[in-house]
């Protein structure tokens, strides 16, 4: 299962939430970040760079969004994020669950646990009222090439507890990051592939219409090469140890 839609009304709260706080910011927002970023009344932050926009929610808005959202989650969850894809653009392929920490140094994984930077499933709702039914989210599986650079690579990565590089050494940043063979990312939060081909598309999701619970332990990937407008979802992230199963019962057991 890469998938599950939330379509209990009684969940929807937080979501509205989320998109009207989103709205009464980004609606004021016409090219000019700074505007924006030094307004104390902004529910975000918005960074433009070359793909186009990272926006963040800032601290207030997050803390009334986990407030929220507390209350129909009874299991923890983090990371209340923002994610961008423009119009004609993509998000390209990784993966940013746990399934190969071990294959790191026990570091890695004190890092990731310490940061909370990976995780196996999470929840993504539109923020806008863009016309998305050519949106899509699709899954796929890494060509062997692909697996055997993350496995020679896995060990490389040479950091403290905290994330923090402890040698400049190989092709490994001080953040962690490997770039290996211009193929692929590696650091303490996710992989990525650069190269659509390495990957094959085996799943994918249309469109945007209602929550989607979505696995994030399998290489995935925003293509809204077909669509008209920006993607711009919020993300609720689950503890690192549940799975997609896990959180599809939950909100099962919710439902009744």
């Amino acid at each position: 299962m890469n998938y599950y839609e939330i379509k209990n009304v009684n969940l929807e709260k937080p979501f509205s939430v989320a998109k009207e706080l989103f709205h009464n910011s980004f609606r004021r927002f016409d090219g000019d970040a700074n505007f924006i970023n030094r307004n104390p009344g902004s529910n975000i932050g918005i960074h433009p760079f070359k793909q186009g926009l990272f926006i963040s929610w800032k601290p207030r808005a997050k803390k009334i969004l986990f407030k929220e959202f507390k209350k129909i989650f009874s299991c923890p969850f983090y990371n209340i994020n923002v994610f961008y894809t423009p119009a004609k653009g993509f998000y390209n392929w990784h993966t940013e669950g746990t399934q190969n920490l071990h294959r790191g140094p026990k570091e890695l994984s004190t890092a990731v646990s310490l940061l909370k930077l990976r995780r196996n499933c999470a929840i993504n709702y539109t923020l806008t009222d863009n016309d998305l039914s050519k949106s899509k989210l699709c899954w796929g599986e890494p060509l062997p090439e692909i697996k055997q650079l993350l496995d020679d690579n896995y060990r490389k990565i040479d950091i403290d507890g905290t994330g923090v590089n402890k040698k400049n050494k190989n092709s490994v940043t001080d953040r962690g990051i490997l770039e290996v063979d211009n193929k692929i990312g590696l650091s303490i939060g996710f992989e990525s592939v650069s190269d659509h081909n390495l990957v094959t598309k085996v799943d994918e999701y249309v469109g945007l219409d209602v929550p989607l619970l979505i696995r994030t332990d399998m290489f995935h990937m925003v293509d809204n090469s077909e669509c008209e407008f920006d993607r711009i979802v919020g993300t609720v992230s689950f503890e690192p140890g549940m799975l997609i199963e896990d959180a599809k019962d939950m909100i099962t057991n919710m439902a009744k």
